[in-house]
């Protein structure tokens, strides 16, 4: 059991990072089988491209999503024994949205959570596989190797609740805030089986992510409007990630990328 941690917290030391994710299990669950899984995403400094102003005349010189937080309910299901299709709905919350005016005035403005919801797939197939002698760990250990491609969508909706300009708390806040993501990529891994049920599987990927963040119109103060309409400046990222199959029904994922995205996200799966 202890060269089982030992390699457990060897793979998640070099697969922690920053993330933007779809989220799903790597491994598929199976034609017509189920699983559910709890997940939660944190956001951090995302850029996004300076566009918008106030009906002040205070156009948006710096755009940043300095915080948010996503909580997940999803339903995966495995439709053939390479393929699985998700479901989620859940709550996004926005901790931290932080703007630069060309009037030296900076903005920030936070949310409540608000619904989302969202889906997409995963494919994976497997390309080789081996006995695996090189770890010394006195266990009878083979590896898989695979590869796989995702892509999914996410689409939230919240609630301006506080505003504050120059340190200052803003009266009358109000608006919709609203966010949509589109994801496609590819990974690749091995998944290293140490006896029947328990395996772990390291993976890295490459990807595409399209954040977009709009409102029609954040109020505040007794006549301001804050409007903009835009997109994350970077779009394409790398990620680290690692599956840990406890059981054959019990599955937990940690998964982090970065530049095109920076967030890191949590998984724990049930599968039926």
């Amino acid at each position: 059991m202890k060269k089982k941690l030992v390699l457990i917290l060897l793979l998640l030391a070099a697969s922690t990072g920053y993330a933007s994710t779809i989220g799903n299990p790597i491994k598929p669950l199976g034609d017509k089988k189920l699983a559910v899984t709890v997940e939660p995403n944190f956001m951090h400094d995302r850029d996004i491209k300076a566009e918008g102003e106030s009906t002040n005349g205070s156009k948006i010189n710096t755009f940043t999503i300095s915080s948010q937080t996503q909580g997940y309910a999803k339903l995966t299901l495995g439709v053939t024994d390479y393929l699985n299709l998700f479901a989620k709905i859940g709550s996004s919350k926005f901790n931290g949205i932080d703007i630069k005016f060309s009037t030296n005035e900076d903005v920030t403005i936070e949310t409540d959570s608000g619904l989302s919801y969202g889906a997409g797939f995963n494919a994976v197939y497997q390309v080789g596989s081996d006995e695996l002698y090189s770890l010394n760990l006195d266990l009878d250990t083979h590896f898989v190797c695979f590869l796989g491609f995702n892509g999914g969508f996410a689409f939230s909706e919240a609630d301006a609740d506080e505003m504050y300009v120059s340190g200052s708390n803003a009266i009358n806040v109000s608006g919709k805030i609203k966010n949509q993501e589109f994801q496609a990529g590819i990974f690749t891994g091995i998944e290293l089986f140490i006896d029947d049920n328990f395996s772990v599987a390291p993976y890295v990927s490459s990807f595409w992510n399209s954040y977009h963040i709009k409102t029609d119109g954040v109020r505040y103060g007794n006549t301001n409007i804050l409007n903009f309409d835009s997109s994350a400046e970077d779009q394409f990222g790398a990620g680290l990630g690692v599956d840990i199959n406890f059981s054959k029904n019990v599955t937990f994922n940690i998964e982090g990328r970065f530049i095109g995205g920076n967030e890191i996200s949590f998984g724990g799966t049930l599968k039926f």
